[in-house]
């Protein structure tokens, strides 16, 4: 949540908690910082959506 590029992640839930018991996610760090991620966006009627972001110094490596 510190970063601008991550912060969509969890701004659907309504705390920490309510992320918990509901979404999920998974991010990859490189050297201690996390770089990219997916996460739970939105829950219902037993379906999700999920949101995808990289940071943009990044994006199209290989």
């Amino acid at each position: 949540m510190s970063e601008e590029w991550s912060r969509e992640f969890c701004e659907t839930f309504e705390s920490a908690e309510d992320y918990l018991s509901k979404g999920f996610g998974y991010g990859i760090t490189y050297k201690g910082k996390l770089v990219a991620a997916t996460s739970t966006m939105i829950v219902y009627d037993g379906a999700i959506e999920i949101q995808v972001a990289t940071r943009e110094d990044f994006r199209k490596k290989v």
